[in-house]
């Protein structure tokens, strides 16, 4: 049974394996025939041509879905980055609606791009100075505030000039203790809400630090010193107030009990009458008052 299976596997051996070969050359040729038609499609850089440097546009995406049929072979490794997609701008303003033209590579049928048309609108790009505020991150140590001074007290922001209007200020946050650091800005209304779409140029601002003590008041009372007037003498004295209302750090303020005011005249010829001369408050360094105080004097012949 085995010896009429052999038998029968060898008989016409010749016709059966050219059968197979001829088999294997019609599988090799299909595989690789270039007359295979494949489709594909690819999301694609959008570019824009004709703008320009000082123009802005709005309603432009910022790709396209462009579908491509040709040879499998060249199908299969097609690349974005091959294809042409482009919005010609040149000479047009305002409002438009403008098609989208594609390049395919060389072999390819181009069957469609979306969205094949865009409308949008151009727009002059618009620039306005605008303030620069920094504020530090973190707490500053014990009874005094952080200053953060920048080394560029303006900056130029630009963009759609509906966006511009917004924009009040240029807002950084910077983290530091001395010395000096860099603050990143972005553009801000009055609100301090960013605003979108709008560059800074300088973006960035180079700062300083500072510490500086909390300022506390207090009322303090007054005393008067008074000048020498011989031979005249002082018949009768009012001051504008008792108290003087004085601003520095909690300890200055503690040691604070009195303060004596010194009286100075403008001239150095006395006669009886009423005189408001200088008054002059003598106070700590870093103490300052928030307050002036007058005081009228009459001087009299003296006994």
């Amino acid at each position: 049974m085995i010896r009429t299976a052999i038998r029968k596997l060898l008989d016409q051996w010749p016709q059966k394996l050219g059968a197979l070969v001829v088999a294997s050359l019609l599988w090799l040729f299909v595989s690789t025939d270039d007359t295979t038609i494949a489709q594909i499609t690819l999301s694609v850089p959008l570019a824009v041509e004709g703008l320009g440097s000082n123009q802005l546009t709005t309603g432009i995406p910022d790709q396209v879905d462009v579908t491509l049929t040709g040879p499998s072979n060249r199908v299969d490794t097609l690349r974005p980055e091959s294809i042409d997609a482009v919005l010609n701008l040149r000479d047009v303003s305002g409002s438009f609606e403008q098609s989208i033209r594609v390049f395919p590579p060389q072999g390819l049928t181009l069957q469609g791009v979306r969205p094949s048309v865009v409308i949008g609108t151009i727009e002059t790009k618009v620039s306005s100075a605008v303030p620069v505020a920094v504020a530090p991150f973190g707490t500053p140590p014990g009874d005094a505030r952080r200053v953060v001074t920048p080394l560029v007290e303006q900056v130029t922001a630009t963009g759609r000039r509906q966006q511009v209007e917004r924009v009040s200020q240029a807002i950084g946050v910077v983290r530091g203790t001395s010395g000096s650091a860099t603050a990143y800005l972005y553009a801000a209304d009055e609100t301090g809400q960013m605003v979108s779409n709008v560059s800074l140029s300088p973006s960035e601002v180079e700062v300083t630090f500072s510490e500086q003590p909390i300022l506390h008041t207090k009322r303090v009372p007054v005393v008067i010193e008074l000048p020498d007037v011989s031979p005249l003498r002082v018949a009768e004295q009012n001051l504008s107030q008792d108290t003087l209302r004085v601003a520095g750090s909690r300890e200055q303020l503690d040691a604070l009990d009195t303060i004596t005011a010194t009286v100075e005249f403008a001239t150095s010829t006395l006669i009886p009458g009423r005189y408001t001369p200088t008054i002059r408050p003598q106070l700590p360094d870093d103490v300052i008052a928030l307050e002036s105080l007058r005081v009228t004097l009459r001087l009299a012949e003296g006994q």
